[in-house]
């Protein structure tokens, strides 16, 4: 009894990060994976453009004080295991190589001409301030992540061009990136403590 009990629970637990996972994004409340605390808040987006059942996810960030949109990315890829960036250089110098993403789906990376890439691709970065909402549209940096100086209520996105086209295309529509595996363990214990609470005070009564 108690190993179905335990299997059920851990089914519960993944089909509810499954679902909130799946589910499109339209602004900061539909937002699951957050990194890092403080009074404000922005919306950090990656699309792959690869083609694949899921392309675009999207993190939240908060912070206090001065951070900028390269302390974002570099925290965010710090923070999700499933997240793997080379940015080489900080603040004017701040660029990106290359980004890889693994959902359980499917296998996202992208880079500029390294390990197999055909040299073909680049990451165009793009920002929005003043709204919680998803963007309706972008705008193309004007200056580069290291030296953008984040807004509460706005959006950074790191779109990838892969067809040499100019310009590179804006991100798309983003679903919740998984979150990381300690979060999962986390929602799976409370879900597991609950229930022993309960038991325990079943048994008193």
């Amino acid at each position: 009894m108690k190993s179905i009990r335990f299997t059920a629970t851990l089914i519960v637990a993944f089909s509810l990060t499954t679902l909130l996972q799946a589910s499109s994004i339209t602004g900061f409340g539909d937002i699951t994976n957050w990194v890092g605390s403080g009074a404000n808040q922005a919306g950090f987006v990656i699309d792959f453009n690869d083609g694949t059942t899921n392309q675009s996810y999207a993190w939240g960030f908060r912070w206090d004080g001065t951070q900028t949109g390269e302390d974002m990315f570099r925290a965010i890829g710090a923070a999700d295991l499933n997240l793997s960036i080379t940015a080489p250089g900080t603040g004017s110098g701040f660029y990106v190589s290359s980004i890889s993403y693994n959902d359980t789906v499917d296998l996202h990376t992208s880079d500029l001409g390294a390990n197999g890439g055909t040299g073909n691709e680049w990451w165009t970065y793009y920002t929005a301030d003043g709204t919680s909402a998803l963007p309706g549209s972008w705008t193309e940096a004007v200056t580069g992540a290291g030296d953008r100086t984040l807004a509460n209520n706005s959006w950074d996105g790191w779109s990838a061009t892969v067809d040499q086209s100019w310009p590179g295309s804006e991100p798309g529509s983003p679903i919740n990136a998984v979150p990381e595996p300690s979060s999962i363990l986390l929602l799976f214990a409370g879900v597991g403590l609950v229930s022993w609470a309960r038991k325990a005070f079943s048994s008193k009564a």
